[in-house]
């Protein structure tokens, strides 16, 4: 079984862009109370990391300090349970940055996901607006074209 107690990103400020905290909310389930088809992330740290990933798919992947300004929804702290998302954000950080070195200073790949965030989240937004559907349904459309291309 992995470990889940390895957390190098644990005291990192998880932040996202002020101006859109508002559109950004109201696809959060456990701010709104709705259902998943119309706030289809269930914590805003799902929210955080798939803008992350949008920009990084997009070749928009950047350091910007734009996320540095942005809404501080948590801490790190969240990601503990997710062994898998701190490996992939270092995987993305030397990928980026092009320097192995880099997961030894754990707050430049969390400075990096917070604008990487800042640039996928209005794309992100974007997406679970656009069609006719529900945000959900919108959302597994783009990301079912994504995985095709």
């Amino acid at each position: 079984m992995p470990r889940t107690d390895f957390n190098p990103f644990q005291a990192t400020a998880l932040r996202l862009p002020k101006a859109l905290q508002p559109e950004i909310t109201e696809l959060i389930q456990r701010k709104t109370g709705l259902g998943v088809e119309d706030s289809p992330f269930p914590r805003a740290v799902d929210f955080w990391f798939l803008s992350a990933c949008v920009a990084i798919a997009n070749g928009a992947a950047q350091q910007t300090g734009e996320g540095a300004q942005g809404w501080k929804f948590s801490e790190g702290i969240v990601l503990r349970d997710s062994r898998t998302r701190i490996e992939l954000m270092e995987l993305a950080g030397i990928g980026i940055l092009g320097d192995a070195e880099v997961v030894k200073t754990p707050e430049v790949i969390g400075s990096l996901f917070n604008d990487c965030a800042a640039l996928g989240a209005p794309v992100l937004l974007k997406t679970v607006a656009s069609g006719r559907d529900t945000p959900l349904r919108n959302l597994i459309k783009d990301l079912a074209k994504r995985a095709k291309a």
